[in-house]
Protein backbone atom coordinates (compact mmCIF):
# COMPACT_ATOMS: atom_id res chain seq x y z
CA UNK A 1 0.00 0.00 0.00
CA UNK A 2 1.29 3.81 -0.51
CA UNK A 3 0.58 6.20 2.02
CA UNK A 4 0.72 9.65 1.93
CA UNK A 5 2.45 10.93 4.45
CA UNK A 6 1.18 14.40 5.95
CA UNK A 7 2.22 17.15 8.15
CA UNK A 8 1.17 21.40 8.57
CA UNK A 9 1.74 23.94 11.23
CA UNK A 10 -2.01 24.28 11.35
CA UNK A 11 -5.44 22.42 10.69
CA UNK A 12 -6.66 23.97 7.56
CA UNK A 13 -2.80 24.05 6.03
CA UNK A 14 -4.06 20.28 7.01
CA UNK A 15 -7.35 19.58 5.97
CA UNK A 16 -5.92 21.17 2.49
CA UNK A 17 -3.16 18.54 2.21
CA UNK A 18 -6.07 15.69 2.69
CA UNK A 19 -8.28 17.47 -0.29
CA UNK A 20 -5.02 16.76 -1.83
CA UNK A 21 -4.29 13.65 -1.47
CA UNK A 22 -7.69 12.47 -2.88
CA UNK A 23 -6.38 13.05 -6.34
CA UNK A 24 -3.09 11.44 -5.90
CA UNK A 25 -2.28 7.73 -6.56
CA UNK A 26 -3.27 6.50 -2.73
CA UNK A 27 -4.26 4.21 -0.31
CA UNK A 28 -3.59 5.54 3.11
CA UNK A 29 -2.61 8.89 4.46
CA UNK A 30 -0.54 9.58 7.36
CA UNK A 31 -2.07 12.40 9.88
CA UNK A 32 1.30 13.86 11.94
CA UNK A 33 -1.00 15.63 14.35
CA UNK A 34 2.26 16.11 16.01
CA UNK A 35 3.18 18.12 13.84
CA UNK A 36 0.58 20.82 14.29
CA UNK A 37 1.61 24.18 16.13
CA UNK A 38 -2.08 24.34 17.43
CA UNK A 39 -5.16 22.09 19.29
CA UNK A 40 -5.34 19.59 16.88
CA UNK A 41 -9.17 19.18 15.56
CA UNK A 42 -9.03 15.54 15.73
CA UNK A 43 -12.38 14.31 15.18
CA UNK A 44 -12.87 16.71 11.96
CA UNK A 45 -9.47 16.06 10.23
CA UNK A 46 -9.95 11.88 11.14
CA UNK A 47 -13.41 12.54 9.68
CA UNK A 48 -11.89 15.13 6.52
CA UNK A 49 -9.76 12.14 5.04
CA UNK A 50 -10.94 10.74 1.49
CA UNK A 51 -8.51 7.48 2.59
CA UNK A 52 -8.06 5.50 5.85
CA UNK A 53 -6.01 7.24 8.25
CA UNK A 54 -2.95 6.33 10.05
CA UNK A 55 -2.85 8.88 13.45
CA UNK A 56 0.45 9.94 14.40
CA UNK A 57 1.46 11.84 17.08
CA UNK A 58 5.00 11.25 18.74
CA UNK A 59 6.82 12.98 21.56
CA UNK A 60 10.20 15.37 20.86
CA UNK A 61 12.05 12.25 22.43
CA UNK A 62 9.87 9.33 20.15
CA UNK A 63 11.00 11.28 17.00
CA UNK A 64 8.36 13.70 16.61
CA UNK A 65 7.43 17.55 16.97
CA UNK A 66 4.55 16.96 20.02
CA UNK A 67 5.70 19.08 23.27
CA UNK A 68 2.71 18.66 24.90
CA UNK A 69 2.25 16.01 28.26
CA UNK A 70 2.02 12.46 28.17
CA UNK A 71 -1.66 12.73 28.68
CA UNK A 72 -2.44 14.64 25.98
CA UNK A 73 -0.68 12.90 23.28
CA UNK A 74 -2.45 10.00 24.33
CA UNK A 75 -5.83 11.84 24.69
CA UNK A 76 -4.90 13.04 20.98
CA UNK A 77 -4.06 9.38 20.06
CA UNK A 78 -7.23 8.18 21.78
CA UNK A 79 -9.26 10.26 19.89
CA UNK A 80 -8.05 9.80 16.67
CA UNK A 81 -8.93 5.79 17.27
CA UNK A 82 -12.68 6.53 18.13
CA UNK A 83 -13.26 8.67 15.42
CA UNK A 84 -12.58 6.24 12.73
CA UNK A 85 -8.93 6.28 12.03
CA UNK A 86 -8.21 2.84 10.58
CA UNK A 87 -4.34 2.82 12.08
CA UNK A 88 -2.77 4.37 15.35
CA UNK A 89 0.55 4.45 14.87
CA UNK A 90 2.26 5.32 18.68
CA UNK A 91 5.33 4.93 21.03
CA UNK A 92 5.59 1.62 22.71
CA UNK A 93 4.09 3.17 26.48
CA UNK A 94 1.39 4.90 24.42
CA UNK A 95 -0.91 2.00 23.16
CA UNK A 96 -2.51 0.67 26.21
CA UNK A 97 -3.52 4.52 27.09
CA UNK A 98 -5.57 4.43 23.57
CA UNK A 99 -7.81 2.05 23.92
CA UNK A 100 -9.16 -0.76 21.79
CA UNK A 101 -11.80 -0.31 19.14
CA UNK A 102 -12.91 -3.34 16.66
CA UNK A 103 -11.25 -3.23 13.51
CA UNK A 104 -8.80 -0.47 14.97
CA UNK A 105 -4.63 -1.20 14.14
CA UNK A 106 -2.10 -0.70 16.45
CA UNK A 107 1.15 -0.08 15.27
CA UNK A 108 3.94 0.12 18.01
CA UNK A 109 7.20 2.31 16.22
CA UNK A 110 10.15 3.01 16.62
CA UNK A 111 11.85 6.16 15.59
CA UNK A 112 15.45 7.83 15.16
CA UNK A 113 15.78 10.97 13.47
CA UNK A 114 19.86 10.95 13.59
CA UNK A 115 21.64 7.75 12.98
CA UNK A 116 20.22 3.42 12.19
CA UNK A 117 21.07 1.53 15.44
CA UNK A 118 23.48 -1.13 14.89
CA UNK A 119 20.85 -3.27 17.21
CA UNK A 120 17.76 -2.35 15.33
CA UNK A 121 16.67 -5.95 14.61
CA UNK A 122 16.58 -6.34 17.97
CA UNK A 123 14.62 -3.57 18.69
CA UNK A 124 12.07 -4.28 16.18
CA UNK A 125 11.30 -8.10 17.59
CA UNK A 126 10.87 -5.95 21.36
CA UNK A 127 8.27 -4.25 19.81
CA UNK A 128 6.48 -7.36 18.72
CA UNK A 129 5.60 -8.05 22.55
CA UNK A 130 4.36 -4.34 23.42
CA UNK A 131 0.69 -4.85 24.79
CA UNK A 132 -1.44 -4.50 21.87
CA UNK A 133 0.40 -3.81 19.31
CA UNK A 134 -1.18 -5.74 15.94
CA UNK A 135 1.95 -4.29 13.76
CA UNK A 136 5.31 -3.02 14.30
CA UNK A 137 7.20 0.07 12.41
CA UNK A 138 10.72 0.77 12.39
CA UNK A 139 11.39 4.13 10.90
CA UNK A 140 15.78 5.41 11.19
CA UNK A 141 18.06 7.80 9.35
CA UNK A 142 20.56 5.94 7.17
CA UNK A 143 23.60 7.39 7.28
CA UNK A 144 25.51 5.09 4.81
CA UNK A 145 24.35 3.04 1.99
CA UNK A 146 24.99 -0.26 3.85
CA UNK A 147 21.99 1.25 6.72
CA UNK A 148 19.20 0.12 4.45
CA UNK A 149 20.48 -3.57 4.67
CA UNK A 150 19.96 -3.06 8.50
CA UNK A 151 16.41 -2.38 8.09
CA UNK A 152 15.61 -4.88 5.37
CA UNK A 153 17.41 -7.57 8.03
CA UNK A 154 14.56 -6.17 10.84
CA UNK A 155 11.82 -6.86 8.55
CA UNK A 156 13.25 -10.41 8.29
CA UNK A 157 13.25 -11.16 11.53
CA UNK A 158 9.54 -9.98 12.41
CA UNK A 159 6.83 -12.13 12.77
CA UNK A 160 4.08 -9.98 12.73
CA UNK A 161 2.99 -7.07 10.25
CA UNK A 162 5.26 -4.60 10.05
CA UNK A 163 6.88 -1.27 7.99
CA UNK A 164 10.45 -0.14 8.07
CA UNK A 165 11.98 2.79 6.32
CA UNK A 166 14.98 4.33 6.10
CA UNK A 167 14.92 8.24 5.94
CA UNK A 168 17.23 10.50 3.89
CA UNK A 169 18.69 10.88 0.58
CA UNK A 170 20.99 7.54 1.19
CA UNK A 171 18.16 5.61 2.53
CA UNK A 172 16.11 5.89 -0.70
CA UNK A 173 16.37 2.70 -1.88
CA UNK A 174 14.09 1.46 1.12
CA UNK A 175 11.42 3.56 0.70
CA UNK A 176 10.96 1.55 -2.75
CA UNK A 177 12.34 -1.90 -2.12
CA UNK A 178 11.05 -2.55 1.71
CA UNK A 179 7.46 -3.97 0.18
CA UNK A 180 10.27 -6.58 -1.19
CA UNK A 181 11.51 -7.78 1.85
CA UNK A 182 7.78 -7.35 3.51
CA UNK A 183 6.90 -3.63 4.43
CA UNK A 184 3.41 -3.69 4.30
CA UNK A 185 3.15 0.54 3.45
CA UNK A 186 5.67 2.63 1.55
CA UNK A 187 5.38 6.73 2.86
CA UNK A 188 5.32 9.26 0.19
CA UNK A 189 4.84 12.99 0.20
CA UNK A 190 2.91 14.71 -1.57
CA UNK A 191 5.20 17.68 -2.65
CA UNK A 192 7.51 17.21 -5.59
CA UNK A 193 10.71 16.36 -4.35
CA UNK A 194 13.91 18.10 -5.56
CA UNK A 195 15.91 15.40 -7.56
CA UNK A 196 16.60 12.04 -6.84
CA UNK A 197 18.28 12.67 -3.65
CA UNK A 198 15.26 14.14 -2.28
CA UNK A 199 14.40 12.08 1.80
CA UNK A 200 11.04 11.10 0.97
CA UNK A 201 10.04 10.27 -3.01
CA UNK A 202 6.51 11.35 -3.26
CA UNK A 203 3.65 9.00 -4.05
CA UNK A 204 3.33 9.88 -7.46
CA UNK A 205 7.04 8.56 -8.12
CA UNK A 206 6.46 5.29 -5.84
CA UNK A 207 3.21 4.61 -8.14
CA UNK A 208 4.42 5.54 -11.54
CA UNK A 209 7.72 6.32 -11.57
CA UNK A 210 9.45 3.07 -9.14
CA UNK A 211 5.61 1.10 -9.74
CA UNK A 212 6.15 -0.19 -6.13
CA UNK A 213 3.25 -2.21 -6.38
CA UNK A 214 4.81 -4.49 -8.73
CA UNK A 215 7.76 -5.08 -7.06
CA UNK A 216 8.62 -8.71 -5.77
CA UNK A 217 11.76 -10.41 -5.33
CA UNK A 218 12.04 -11.55 -8.51
CA UNK A 219 12.27 -7.85 -9.70
CA UNK A 220 15.62 -6.73 -11.21
CA UNK A 221 17.19 -3.52 -10.19
CA UNK A 222 19.77 -1.83 -11.34
CA UNK A 223 21.37 1.31 -10.00
CA UNK A 224 22.37 4.79 -10.63
CA UNK A 225 25.28 5.49 -8.29
CA UNK A 226 25.78 9.16 -8.05
CA UNK A 227 27.02 12.08 -5.70
CA UNK A 228 25.39 13.34 -2.78
CA UNK A 229 23.63 16.81 -4.39
CA UNK A 230 23.19 15.16 -7.88
CA UNK A 231 19.98 16.47 -9.89
CA UNK A 232 20.21 13.37 -12.77
CA UNK A 233 17.41 12.00 -14.26
CA UNK A 234 18.51 9.37 -15.59
CA UNK A 235 16.89 6.66 -13.85
CA UNK A 236 13.55 8.51 -14.67
CA UNK A 237 14.42 7.44 -18.11
CA UNK A 238 15.34 3.82 -17.20
CA UNK A 239 12.45 3.29 -15.48
CA UNK A 240 9.91 4.52 -18.58
CA UNK A 241 11.96 2.25 -20.54
CA UNK A 242 11.48 -0.56 -18.68
CA UNK A 243 7.73 0.12 -18.07
CA UNK A 244 7.12 0.85 -22.24
CA UNK A 245 8.98 -2.45 -22.73
CA UNK A 246 7.34 -4.70 -19.78
CA UNK A 247 10.12 -5.48 -18.23
CA UNK A 248 9.63 -6.48 -14.62
CA UNK A 249 12.69 -4.41 -13.36
CA UNK A 250 13.52 -0.89 -11.68
CA UNK A 251 16.28 1.80 -11.91
CA UNK A 252 17.35 3.54 -8.34
CA UNK A 253 19.30 6.61 -7.36
CA UNK A 254 21.76 5.75 -5.16
CA UNK A 255 23.49 9.37 -4.06
CA UNK A 256 26.24 8.47 -1.59
CA UNK A 257 28.94 9.97 -0.07
CA UNK A 258 30.58 6.74 0.26
CA UNK A 259 30.87 4.91 -2.68
CA UNK A 260 32.76 2.38 -1.45
CA UNK A 261 30.45 1.77 1.50
CA UNK A 262 27.91 1.06 -1.14
CA UNK A 263 30.01 -0.68 -3.69
CA UNK A 264 30.88 -3.24 -1.02
CA UNK A 265 27.45 -3.93 0.23
CA UNK A 266 24.15 -3.60 -2.08
CA UNK A 267 24.87 -4.51 -5.05
CA UNK A 268 25.88 -8.24 -3.88
CA UNK A 269 22.64 -8.15 -1.59
CA UNK A 270 19.90 -6.44 -3.82
CA UNK A 271 21.40 -9.47 -6.68
CA UNK A 272 21.92 -6.23 -9.09
CA UNK A 273 23.41 -6.93 -12.51
CA UNK A 274 24.50 -3.20 -13.94
CA UNK A 275 25.05 -0.03 -12.15
CA UNK A 276 25.14 3.11 -13.86
CA UNK A 277 28.33 5.22 -12.34
CA UNK A 278 28.45 9.41 -12.58
CA UNK A 279 30.87 11.33 -11.04
CA UNK A 280 32.33 11.97 -8.42
CA UNK A 281 32.37 7.98 -8.06
CA UNK A 282 33.44 6.67 -11.34
CA UNK A 283 37.56 6.88 -10.24
CA UNK A 284 36.29 4.73 -7.50
CA UNK A 285 34.08 1.83 -9.40
CA UNK A 286 37.57 1.52 -11.53
CA UNK A 287 39.36 1.34 -8.43
CA UNK A 288 36.90 -1.19 -6.96
CA UNK A 289 35.91 -3.98 -9.80
CA UNK A 290 38.50 -6.73 -10.13
CA UNK A 291 38.23 -5.99 -14.28
CA UNK A 292 37.99 -3.42 -16.57
CA UNK A 293 37.67 -2.99 -20.46
CA UNK A 294 40.99 -1.12 -22.12
CA UNK A 295 38.97 2.40 -23.03
CA UNK A 296 38.22 2.45 -18.63
CA UNK A 297 41.78 1.69 -17.92
CA UNK A 298 42.56 4.32 -20.67
CA UNK A 299 39.91 7.00 -19.72
CA UNK A 300 40.90 6.29 -15.40
CA UNK A 301 36.94 5.54 -14.87
CA UNK A 302 34.47 3.40 -15.33
CA UNK A 303 30.94 4.77 -16.06
CA UNK A 304 29.30 1.53 -15.71
CA UNK A 305 29.98 -1.63 -13.94
CA UNK A 306 28.65 -5.16 -15.16
CA UNK A 307 27.95 -8.81 -13.50
CA UNK A 308 29.62 -10.89 -15.46
CA UNK A 309 30.02 -14.73 -14.98
CA UNK A 310 32.83 -14.04 -13.06
CA UNK A 311 32.57 -11.09 -11.42
CA UNK A 312 32.57 -7.06 -11.79
CA UNK A 313 33.43 -5.21 -15.39
CA UNK A 314 34.20 -1.74 -15.38
CA UNK A 315 33.62 -0.27 -18.57
CA UNK A 316 33.82 3.31 -19.92
CA UNK A 317 31.47 4.50 -22.47
CA UNK A 318 31.33 7.34 -24.27
CA UNK A 319 27.25 6.95 -24.47
CA UNK A 320 24.82 6.49 -21.76
CA UNK A 321 23.53 3.43 -20.91
CA UNK A 322 20.37 1.90 -22.65
CA UNK A 323 19.47 -0.19 -19.49
CA UNK A 324 16.10 -2.18 -20.58
CA UNK A 325 18.38 -3.19 -23.64
CA UNK A 326 21.11 -4.87 -21.03
CA UNK A 327 18.10 -6.84 -19.58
Amino acid sequence: MICASLKAATNEELLECLSRSDREPVDLVELRLDGLEEEPLVEILVKASPRPVIAACRSRKGGGDFSGSAKARREILRTAALSGAAYVDAEPGDLEHVGGRDGLVCIASYHNCVKTPGNIAARAVKLESVPLADWVKIAVTAQTASDNLKVFAALGALKKPAIAVAGSEVGLVSSILGPRYGSKIAFGSLEKDSGPGAPQPTVRQLKELYRVEAITPQTAVFGLLTGMDSRSNRHILHNRAFADAGLDAVSIPFCVADAEDFLDSLPEALGMTLIEVEPPHRKAALSWAPAATKAAWRKGEASVLIRKPDGWLAEFRNRPVEVAGEV
